[in-house]
């Protein structure tokens, strides 16, 4: 586990495959992102980052590109064990103007938690990693339809989520692995206008993955990252399954 400071930049395109009963959809994800972290004398940790998210989604109405926004602050228990808090904050808005009516949205999300992290050395070039995180995000979504019809939408979620990962490092450069995902959902979704509802919602899921990846050194700061993933949605039989296929160009300095 790496206990120095660093800045690094990524790059990344991910794939995603699943069918559901509302249809398939199969699309690219390109994404951003730049992060630093520095580390004191006494162990602690301090670190930022910034994401851009661009997902090539036809079906959706709305452009889905966002902005993600991360501090995260923690302390180095062992040489092979940390403990972490976080913060971030992601912006979203479009508008859309066709010729009998006109849509706009704005969404923002929260998020906070902690992260537990603890690698088992087996040999120096092999390990399990092993993390585990608690968090809760809020979500606030407003959605205004004009023209021929005059609605605005409302909706304020909440998720609490509990992820274990853990990584079987079979050497340096290549790993599999398996994680777990528990979610519990509280949802209000309000309309009024020309269309008025309220209505509120509860439920908790669960999702399985099991995972592969590569890790290539180009150079001394740069590497790339080949992986792939098979996602299980284990509790709603409607929930469909993914399949996940990555590539990331990492610089680390």
């Amino acid at each position: 586990m790496a206990q120095s400071s660093n800045i690094g930049a990524q790059y990344s395109l991910m794939n995603t495959e699943y069918r559901g009963i509302g249809g398939n959809n199969d699309f690219d994800t390109d994404s951003y992102s730049i992060d630093g972290t520095y580390v004191f004398d006494s162990s602690w940790f301090l670190g930022l980052a910034y994401q851009d998210v661009n997902p090539n989604e036809q079906n959706s109405v709305y452009d889905q590109d966002s902005d993600t926004y991360t501090i995260n602050a923690g302390y180095y228990i062992t040489n092979s064990a940390s403990l972490s808090a976080f913060y971030s904050n992601s912006e979203q808005s479009d508008e859309k103007d066709y010729e009998l009516y006109q849509l706009a949205m704005e969404q923002s999300v929260d998020s906070y938690g902690v992260e537990y992290r603890h690698f088992f050395a087996f040999t120096p070039l092999s390990g399990i990693d092993l993390s585990a995180k608690l968090s809760q995000e809020k979500l606030d979504y407003v959605s205004v339809s004009s023209g021929a019809s005059n609605t605005k939408n409302l909706s304020n979620n909440t998720v609490n989520t509990a992820i274990i990962n853990l990584n079987w490092y079979i050497n340096r450069s290549w790993s599999i692995g398996a994680n777990y995902q528990w979610l519990d959902i509280d949802a209000e979704h309000i309309a009024t206008g020309d269309l008025e509802w309220h209505t509120n919602m509860s439920h908790s899921d669960s999702f399985y993955g099991l995972k592969t990846a590569y890790w290539w050194q180009i150079s001394q700061h740069f590497a790339a990252n080949f992986s792939a993933a098979k996602l299980f949605g284990s509790d709603d039989a409607n929930r469909p399954d993914g399949f996940l296929v990555g590539a990331t160009i990492n610089g680390r300095f």
